[in-house]
């Protein structure tokens, strides 16, 4: 997908802004394959990127029980409320109200109605252009971000959790980037230097992306950060990034070069999966684990490569990878050469395709000998 390049650069009001967390001025623009039937990427509702107070685990029907000026809402424990649908007339331009019925609005659930259902019971993306969060909602169940093609999010400066650079959603005290609009169209984007976490799904479903810069702040990047980002084929990931989260980068099947930097310790579970567009990837030193399904049908791998120190040799390579995890590499139907390391210590039955010629490197008398010799590669 060829678009004409939109930069987004960060005001240095805004890097003070996400360092010390405190927000003392942000700039706005304007609006402008999963895998198979194993362990599915689809997102799940996690405690620790929602922040969702326990009211919201009620039935779904039971949160609407409430309705006014256009919003439905339910009252939480502390007797707040939160709001947990959106009339479709509200939506182009929605502004969240501070307080409904007289309780004050701390937190969004969703934005849906029963209109939005389809007939098979499931909820159809919804668009709202813009939406406008005010000073008293402190938490957002960012999840279902996912299914609004948001454009642009709106924060008063003063807010105490939350702010917007040109647009984009960050949590100030966390210093998170917690939603890049999946309504934009712009194609590619750099994440601000002072971001340390790339929320859970900040990404997801942007499908114009076709590179984005990750700053030397950012240490984690979250469960499905950029899955489903089609057109991305370009990811620079800095040297500080120690996790890569599971589903990281789930089905971004066009991405055909990616660095994993030494920093990291952990790809998780199916973080490259269903990334057809991959033929190689390296792999440094420094990781201890590769995740349940990481490279899961990546169907253009074809040679896995693994670093150690500047004089390699067969015997003293990737020291520190000790578990190579179910599936890691099973359905990678191209896949023809990988050195398995002496460090390793466990070897899945399936973490690699079963029914192909690969040409595997490995130490004679170390686990990955044994482990050839178990599924019958070597005698």
């Amino acid at each position: 997908m060829s678009k004409k390049t939109t930069i987004i650069v960060l005001s240095a009001v805004a890097v003070v802004c996400l360092l010390i967390g405190v927000l003392i001025g942000s700039a706005r623009s304007s609006p402008a394959s999963t895998r198979s039937e194993e362990p599915s990427p689809t997102p799940t509702v996690s405690e620790e990127h929602t922040s969702t107070p326990a009211a919201a685990e009620e039935p779904l029907l039971d949160v609407w029980r409430k309705h006014s000026g256009g919003f439905y809402y339910s009252l939480l424990d502390d007797g707040t409320a939160q709001i947990t649908g959106v009339d479709k007339d509200e939506r182009d331009y929605l502004v969240i109200p501070s307080t409904i019925d007289g309780y004050t609005v701390t937190h969004v659930y969703w934005f849906f109605t029963s209109d939005d259902l389809d007939p098979e019971g499931n909820f159809d993306p919804i668009e709202i252009k813009t939406i406008k969060i005010p000073n008293s909602v402190t938490s957002i169940n960012e999840y279902w971000l996912d299914y609004v093609g948001t454009t642009d999010f709106i924060v008063p400066f003063d807010h105490p959790v939350f702010c917007d650079i040109y647009g984009v959603l960050y949590n100030k005290p966390e210093k998170r980037l917690v939603r890049y609009p999946v309504g934009r169209t712009a194609s590619t984007f750099e994440i601000p230097q002072g971001v340390e976490q790339i929320a859970a799904y900040a990404f997801v479903n942007s499908d114009t992306l076709t590179s984005v810069t990750i700053p030397e702040s950012v240490t984690t990047i979250g469960e499905g950060a950029f899955a489903n980002c089609g057109s991305l084929t370009e990811v620079t990931i800095s040297e500080s990034v120690t996790t890569i989260g599971e589903d990281a980068f789930a089905n971004c099947g066009s991405l055909t070069e990616v660095t994993i930097p030494e920093s990291v310790t952990t790809i998780g579970e199916g973080a490259f999966a269903d990334c057809d567009g991959l033929t190689e990837v390296t792999i440094p030193q420094s990781v201890t684990l590769i995740g349940d399904y990481a490279f899961y049908g990546c169907k253009n791998l074809k040679k896995v490569v693994i670093l150690g120190s500047e004089t390699d040799t067969r015997e003293d390579i990737f020291t520190d990878l000790t578990v190579i995890a179910e599936g890691a590499f099973s359905e990678c139907s191209s896949l023809e050469d990988v050195t398995i390391p002496p460090s390793v210590t466990r070897i899945a039955r399936d973490a690699f395709p079963s029914e192909q010629n690969i040409t595997f490197h490995y130490t004679e008398g170390s686990y990955a000998e044994q482990y050839l010799k178990q599924i019958g590669v070597i005698e």
